[in-house]
């Protein structure tokens, strides 16, 4: 899972060791894999998962906004399994 997350943000940095990223360009590839439906969601998700308004992220952030939704999904996963 956390190799998936590190491949994005290389991708995102274009193969540069920036340690930042704005969160615009965040935002927009949660819409483009489709994850969230639009920009305005896009950033308040953003701002759910980091607990802040700057305008670039962290790769700890970046990894923060990835891991919590695929935390979400494995839970809701087991959840569902455990009470059939």
């Amino acid at each position: 899972m956390l190799a998936v997350v590190k491949e994005l943000w290389q991708e995102l940095n274009r193969g540069k060791k920036n340690q930042m990223m704005e969160k615009d360009k965040v935002a927009r590839m949660l819409v483009d894999l489709k994850a969230i439906q639009d920009i305005s969601s896009a950033h308040k998700y953003i701002v759910s998962c980091v607990h802040h308004q700057r305008h670039y992220l962290e790769w700890d952030d970046f990894n923060s906004i990835f891991c919590k939704g695929i935390t979400k999904d494995v839970i809701i996963s087991t959840s569902k399994s455990l009470t059939k």
